[in-house]
């Protein structure tokens, strides 16, 4: 991992994958954090990741699957505060539904303060966080959001969570790829991203297979990163 430096300060590239679902695969310097791990493909059943921490927003199947990681990690699954290695991570409860948490039960945002950068993982929030929760979610260098509706946010809620919290980078989540299937995916009726990009001025996006960002390369103005899945 090649650091950048800036007015003698050197920043250390942290490298994001985007695995699927809501999984990412977050590379800093000497930590690697996983978050909401799913199964693999049946036909990718001896894949493995290591990781140093794994985050896990709800107990699905599709978030929690900690069989597929490797490396003995901490794992955070609830609301709390952490300082894990190098990082320190905060979880806050949140719902899984606009209804709270009727139909779908709980979730957990987590803010990580890591190699100098503030990042945000919703999980499958299904709401736009209260004036409570937003006021702890301020400053934050990148937004990964869930924007391809089924059993999370439809493209318009997630576009006004979005604007409620200005984030510098916008990094979708949990969307069908374009070309899958909806079983590929969530297995309920997944939108793919175009909507959300309309939404929230990202429509010349081009998806990538990864994104290095450091302090030093944080944007001024507000920007969308399309990854695609691994």
């Amino acid at each position: 991992m090649k650091p950048l430096c800036l007015s003698g300060i050197i920043y250390p590239d942290m490298e994001i994958t985007w695995l699927g679902y809501s999984s990412f695969r977050l590379k800093g310097k000497d930590t690697i954090l996983i978050t909401d791990p799913f199964p693999p493909a049946k036909e990718d059943k001896a894949s493995q990741m290591s990781a140093n921490i794994v985050t896990i927003s709800h107990p699905h199947f599709h978030h929690s699957y900690l069989e597929g990681i490797s490396g003995n990690p901490v794992v955070i699954s609830g609301p709390g505060e952490y300082e894990v290695a190098e990082a320190f991570v905060w979880g806050y409860p949140s719902f899984h539904d606009s209804e709270s948490g009727a139909k779908l039960g709980k979730n957990t945002v987590y803010l990580m303060h890591w190699e100098e950068l503030t990042l945000c993982h919703m999980g499958d929030i299904g709401h736009i966080p209260g004036p409570e929760l937003a006021s702890k979610l301020s400053n934050i260098d990148i937004l990964m959001v869930p924007a391809g509706s089924g059993s999370t946010l439809k493209a318009s809620i997630a576009a006004q969570v979005v604007r409620l919290l200005e984030p510098k980078i916008i990094i979708p989540m949990h969307f069908r790829p374009d070309g899958a299937a909806a079983s590929e995916t969530s297995g309920q009726d997944t939108d793919t991203v175009t909507k959300f990009l309309a939404e929230v001025g990202g429509k010349d996006a081009v998806p990538q297979p990864r994104f290095n960002i450091s302090r030093s390369s944080i944007p001024e103005k507000a920007k969308v990163v399309l990854l695609s899945p691994r």
